[in-house]
């Protein structure tokens, strides 16, 4: 079966480019970005592989404040693969065994290895999805992230810009440095041109739960860790 967003990769001379006109349905007018432009700089640089087409039935995982929508309406083109998948060599059960492991919610330590500033998405639930249908994907390691969405603290030049006194209050002091998200080797998922009707949703649950018993719920887990000190726990495979 052929992917369903096969056409956004369709470049005249097979160059490593996607058609962003997906995101404005501007059927017939292309407009081809490279994949490092065309994913905003999500990846790391020189690190993009694929695409690769995923199967129909593959799930897939996501934090995020914004859920699948109608069958019509686009879905996110960032999603995480639930299983092994390439180079990843865990899945989103581990990653929930390393939050528990460091005593944080899942959507904390999501957000160090996924590298999500706090102004772009909360990270309220964790969303599981299946592939209706086969779909291209570009795959590759999340790119670093200071923490916040604002130009270099060390470059501040207006000392008396209110967001400034607003992370100084905070207890965040930029002169200090940029708190920087990533360094954990997580891997990522670019799918281009999906809508509701490619994908079911196999369920959602609260990710910012201490105890994760939604989470646990949603995945069949009993037991997780009990935090920093559970030095007994053997991580899954």
């Amino acid at each position: 079966m052929k992917a369903v967003n096969e056409e956004w990769f369709q470049h005249p001379f097979n160059g490593p480019y996607i058609n962003t006109s997906y995101k404005n349905n501007r059927l017939g007018v292309a407009h081809w970005r490279s994949y490092m432009e065309a994913t905003g700089g999500g990846f790391n640089k020189g690190g993009i592989a694929g695409p690769f087409v995923l199967p129909a039935g593959m799930e897939l995982w996501k934090l995020s404040a914004y859920k699948v929508g109608g069958p019509k309406a686009k879905v996110s083109e960032w999603w995480c693969a639930k299983n092994p998948f390439k180079e990843q060599t865990h899945g989103l059960r581990r990653s929930l065994e390393e939050a528990a492991l460091n005593g944080v919610p899942l959507n904390v330590y999501a957000r160090i290895a996924s590298c999500v500033k706090i102004e772009w998405n909360t990270l309220d639930t964790l969303q599981i999805i299946k592939l209706n249908k086969p779909v291209k994907a570009l795959w590759g390691k999340f790119a670093p992230m200071n923490l916040h969405d604002i130009k270099n603290p060390k470059y501040w030049t207006d000392k008396n810009d209110a967001r400034l006194k607003q992370m100084q209050q905070s207890g965040y002091d930029p002169a200090l440095g940029d708190a920087v998200l990533g360094g954990l080797g997580a891997y990522q998922l670019f799918i281009p041109g999906m809508i509701g009707e490619d994908v079911t949703v196999v369920g959602y649950a609260n990710a910012n739960e201490q105890n994760y018993s939604e989470i646990k719920r949603l995945l069949g887990i009993n037991s997780l860790p009990s935090g920093p000190n559970d030095l007994g726990w053997s991580r899954s495979k």
